[in-house]
């Protein structure tokens, strides 16, 4: 289960990502990945503060300070966007390479959002108007591209809840599709 906000914008708690835990982050290693291609995200999505540093740096001109504080929150948000561990330890080396390394981050992360956010939107008008092969295509096109895990996953767990519901024909005559759907299989995302 992912996270999802409270009205004041804080992530509210979520259940632990199936994988390996290491306490020592509190991180937890994506299962049913091979080792060399694991992804590591954080059990709670919340890029309120990657967000900020964004605004403060990117469109208002301070400088990265890469206190302690920043890279840590550089590298967790890496995680979760999914740059290597590699490239992250390079691109901190630098003001220069955490500069880029932010913005990368800022651009997966919008991107992403929208392009989810839109591929939804036409997932479920496709769903509305009963077509199913098209609402899927929508989700794959956004898996063939997407590299933040969270939104693969999301995109993942559409098609495997559209899959569940034609299977099980759980469609009452008359009933919008959307309706079902959103019963079985609650989003929650994050604003931007």
């Amino acid at each position: 289960m992912k996270p999802s906000a409270t009205r004041s914008g804080q992530a509210a708690p979520s259940a632990p990502i199936r994988g390996e835990r290491d306490p020592s982050l509190g991180l937890t290693r994506r299962a049913g990945q091979p080792a060399k291609e694991t992804c590591i995200v954080s059990k709670t999505i919340d890029w309120g503060p990657i967000r900020t540093l964004a605004r403060r740096v990117l469109t208002e001109g301070e400088r990265v300070a890469l206190t302690r504080k920043e890279k840590a929150l550089l590298r967790r948000t890496a995680a979760e966007v999914g740059i290597s561990a590699s490239e992250v330890e390079s691109a901190l080396a630098t003001e220069e390479g955490a500069l880029g390394l932010l913005q990368e981050e800022s651009r997966r992360i919008s991107e992403g959002t929208r392009r989810l956010m839109d591929a939804l939107h036409r997932m479920y008008e496709h769903k509305d108007k009963g077509d199913l092969d098209s609402a899927r295509q929508e989700m794959r096109n956004v898996l063939a591209v997407e590299v933040v895990p969270h939104y693969r996953a999301i995109a993942q767990g559409q098609l495997e809840a559209m899959a569940d519901e034609h299977q099980q024909g759980e469609r009452a005559p008359g009933a919008s599709t959307r309706a079902v759907f959103a019963r079985r299989t609650p989003l929650r995302l994050r604003g931007r």
